[in-house]
């Protein structure tokens, strides 16, 4: 088979292991593959358990690693725009940088996770509400930048 033999090649080793969290999608791939030997399942302690999260909770998730996925995160510090989206449209509250780093933690996001220090320094420099923040010291590009991050989110939650 096609996928079979993609997974097996040398040309691209990480495609040798399939991570897979869903348990019913485990069974359709070892029913797909002739050998199950040829599918690596590994569990992650970092990625939690669709079911244990709370159906608002995957919302985030998903969105989030949509953006991620799409590069739109260019810098680790870029979270601290999903923290103040969360606060501002959905009404989340956190404490503090760490909060929301734990949280970021909890849902299995593990892509260039930021310092608490660089969250709240980042959250200090912003004004205004969404869409049209601005922070202190950035030129007018990165705040498009910044700004289309928080689009790219607000339309991924609206789509799931």
């Amino acid at each position: 088979m096609e996928i079979k033999r993609y997974i097996n090649s040398t040309h691209n080793e990480h495609c040798r292991q399939v991570y897979v969290e869903n348990k019913d999608l485990r069974s359709v791939l070892r029913d797909f593959f002739d050998d199950a030997e040829d599918v690596a399942f590994e569990e992650s302690d970092s990625m939690p358990s669709p079911d244990a999260l709370l159906p608002t909770d995957q919302k985030i998730r998903m969105a989030l690693l949509a953006v991620i996925d799409d590069g739109e995160i260019a810098h680790d510090y870029d979270y601290h725009i999903i923290m103040q989206l969360l606060t501002e449209k959905y009404g989340m509250t956190f404490s503090n940088g760490q909060s929301f780093v734990n949280y970021l933690k909890s849902l299995g996001i593990t892509h260039h996770l930021p310092s608490a220090d660089s969250v709240n320094q980042k959250i200090r420099l912003m004004k205004g509400q969404f869409p049209e923040w601005s922070w202190t010291g950035t030129d007018h590009l990165e705040e498009i930048r910044r700004n289309n991050i928080a689009r790219r989110f607000v339309h991924e939650m609206n789509r799931l």
